[in-house]
């Protein structure tokens, strides 16, 4: 599969086996994934819609989304807070673009990291 940065490649019902799949930046419409490792790099939001994977596929973060998602782990580990894990949770659940799109009542609502 493409690289994130190449152009958007558009998967529709296809059958992807046995092989890693990068999804940053493509579309897959109605495929099935058997037994693939399945990496998402932080890159380009993938479109997955109406796939399929099998109980063999390994899901791999990688890169900038890795990151993500050790920085979460801190954050339900280390914070001493789990209301704030519930509420990223509560985020997590809804579609993008649908509200909740930040945590409600934390600081970092809104926070953009520039002065």
């Amino acid at each position: 599969m493409p690289r994130a940065g190449k152009d958007t490649m558009r998967y529709d019902n296809k059958t992807i086996a046995n092989r890693s799949v990068l999804l940053d930046g493509d579309q897959f419409i109605g495929c099935r994934f058997n037994g693939c490792v399945v990496q998402y790099a932080g890159g380009v939001i993938p479109l997955l819609r109406e796939c399929k994977f099998d109980n063999r596929c390994v899901w791999q973060f990688i890169g900038a989304a890795d990151l993500t998602i050790k920085f979460l782990r801190i954050i339900y580990n280390d914070s001493g807070d789990s209301n704030i894990a519930d509420q990223i949770i509560k985020v997590i659940k809804h579609p993008i673009g649908s509200k909740p799109d930040t945590l409600p009542g934390t600081p970092m609502s809104g926070f953009s990291g520039r002065n």
